[in-house]
C-alpha cells in the first residue's frame, strides 16, 4: 500500500510537470482562500483545498486528476495557482474528513487537540489543510514518550499521530 501511495504521489508530480489539462470542478474557485505553501502546487480534492503532504487518499478512490500549469493555473486560480494546480475528483462514497472531523470520529479529547499533529510519524506543517480518506485511517493516538524523533520535537513533547493503512 505504501508503494501505491508513493507511486500516485510521483505520478501527480510528473503529470504536473508534463501536462496541462483544462477543467474546473464546481466550487473549486470558492474553496481557495489561502495560497499553497511556497513552491507547492495548489491541490483541490472534491473542492477541498489541501497539499500533497497533508493528503491521505487511497489511489483506488481517485476518479480523475486534472492538472493545470503555467498561465492556465494562474488564469483559473490567481496567485494561488502560480506553482500549478491539481484537481482531484474522488469516486462516489469516498468520505473525506478535515482534521476536526477526524478527531471527532476517533473521539480525541479536547484537552489534547492542541498537540502537534503528525501523520504516520511525520510532523505536519499545516494541520488546517489535512484532508483524509476516512477508509485509510486506522487510528489517532496521543504519543507521550517519543519513540521516534520527529524534526524539532522536544524531549517531553506530546503529539497526536494519525495512522493510515499505508503505515502498516
Amino acid at each position: 500500500m505504501l508503494g501505491q501511495m508513493i507511486t500516485i504521489y510521483m505520478r501527480l508530480l510528473l503529470t504536473l510537470c508534463a501536462a496541462c489539462l483544462l477543467f474546473v470542478t464546481a466550487g473549486a474557485q470558492q474553496s481557495i482562500q489561502k495560497s499553497a505553501p511556497p513552491n507547492e502546487p495548489l491541490v483541490i480534492v472534491d473542492a477541498f483545498k489541501t497539499t500533497l503532504k497533508e493528503l491521505v487518499l487511497a489511489p483506488e478512490n481517485i476518479a480523475s486528476i486534472y492538472v493545470f500549469k503555467d498561465t492556465s493555473a494562474t488564469n483559473r486560480f490567481g496567485d494561488a495557482g502560480k506553482n500549478g494546480a491539481l484537481l482531484i475528483n474522488t469516486k462516489p462514497n469516498t468520505n473525506l474528513l478535515r482534521l476536526n472531523s477526524l478527531l471527532d470520529k476517533f473521539q480525541v479529547a479536547d484537552s489534547v487537540r492542541n498537540y502537534r499533529i503528525c501523520i504516520n510519524e511525520v510532523p505536519i506543517a499545516h494541520p488546517e489543510l489535512i484532508l483524509v480518506d476516512e477508509s485509510q485511517i486506522t487510528g489517532v493516538h496521543t504519543v507521550n514518550d517519543i519513540e521516534w524523533n520527529p524534526a524539532g520535537a522536544h524531549k517531553n513533547e506530546k503529539l497526536l499521530n494519525i495512522v493510515s493503512k499505508a503505515k502498516q
